[in-house]
């Protein structure tokens, strides 16, 4: 079981990958100053207390972040704004979550939704929610299913925005419910962003009860899913499918999920040229070992 929890994992290597991509798509967004529509499908709670230690997360690429200076990257807006932030925060021993940072660079007239089915999160996302009140946004909160509210608040008003899908992957059925969410929602909504983090998994593992090595049974389901999404792609929409992927090691039987990656269907124009810069980032500062596996991909490219 991958058992990916919001707050044990605020901070790692995917974390860093998913917020920064989220602050490039909000950037392009905000490039117009017509209003969107955003929502986040499995937002957690918002903020993270690193000092708490029943929340203590592995935030290993959060402190390595959090080290440098902004002015290193000045040439990427988004990395420049996530470090800067982290940076702002880390004086309370806190790491924002995915609702969070959209609050956070969204406008006031942007329509921003959350979303959160386990009830102790989604007591602490209200909490969060009051502070971003304060900071002057709006998140409208929901409790339900996350796939079932992507279908529910779809097509959106305004038309314009992007959605952030980021499910636990816990249990198998979710590659395929998220596939069939999003065959739903083309249907009705074909122009929207939709933003998608998976998991890279090793291909084998150490047992917990065995202590032996053993196949890793969904080591190939991030794949398998991502072909169905570009087929989708092709049906249904014409904005392409760009995947970024950011592998923290390379795999192996001792480390589960080594590295990410994000499925951005109907990706902002020439976002690419800001996640290349990100990528290198990470590869020079976040990366264990020498491995070559992080990059982008076209998977279907724009009409």
């Amino acid at each position: 079981m991958l058992s990916y929890q919001h707050a044990f994992h605020a901070g790692n290597h995917a974390d860093v990958l998913k917020h920064i991509v989220l602050i490039a798509v909000l950037e392009k967004l905000n490039k117009k100053a017509k209003p969107y529509f955003a929502l986040d499908t499995h937002a957690g709670s918002g903020l993270y207390d690193l000092s708490n230690v029943h929340e203590k997360a592995d935030a290993t690429a959060f402190d390595k972040l959090n080290s440098l200076s902004e002015n290193t990257y000045s040439n990427n807006i988004p990395l420049n704004k996530y470090i800067s932030l982290i940076s702002e925060l880390q004086a309370k021993s806190i790491y924002p979550g995915s609702p969070y940072l959209i609050s956070y660079f969204a406008r006031e007239q942007d329509k921003l939704h959350a979303n959160e089915l386990s009830a102790g999160m989604f007591n602490a996302l209200e909490d969060t929610a009051k502070i971003c009140k304060v900071q002057g946004q709006t998140l409208q909160l929901h409790q339900r299913d996350g796939f079932e509210v992507l279908k529910a608040l779809t097509p959106p008003v305004p038309n314009r925005g992007m959605v952030l899908i980021d499910p636990p992957y816990e249990q198998a059925k979710e590659y395929q419910d998220l596939v069939d969410a999003i065959s739903d929602v083309l249907k009705k909504w074909p122009n929207g962003t939709y933003m998608i983090w998976y998991p890279l998994l090793s291909a084998s593992r150490i047992s917990r009860t065995t202590k032996q090595v053993e196949d890793n049974p969904k080591s190939g389901y991030s794949a398998n899913m991502l072909r169905k999404l570009a087929n989708l792609t092709q049906q249904k929409c014409s904005g392409g499918l760009l995947t970024v992927e950011f592998a923290e090691r390379a795999p192996n039987e001792k480390t589960g999920m080594y590295g990410s990656g994000i499925c951005l269907i109907n990706p902002p124009y020439q976002i690419e040229k800001d996640l290349n810069e990100v990528l290198a980032v990470l590869k020079l500062d976040l990366r264990a070992d020498n491995n070559d596996l992080s990059g982008l991909k076209w998977l279907v490219k724009p009409e």
